[in-house]
């Protein structure tokens, strides 16, 4: 997956950091499942 979000977002060849979190929280009756991902290049987040 790393792979493809840096040859998407333009991140291929050069130094980055790839952050991804996932949480599941139950709200009444349903169930929410949330994936944040984030790319780190040079200081600035994508």
């Amino acid at each position: 997956m790393a792979r493809v979000l840096a040859e998407s977002w333009g991140l291929r060849g050069k130094p980055w950091v790839l952050a991804i979190a996932r949480t599941t929280w139950e709200f009444r009756k349903a169930t929410i499942n949330t994936l944040m991902v984030l790319a780190d290049w040079n200081g600035e987040a994508a």
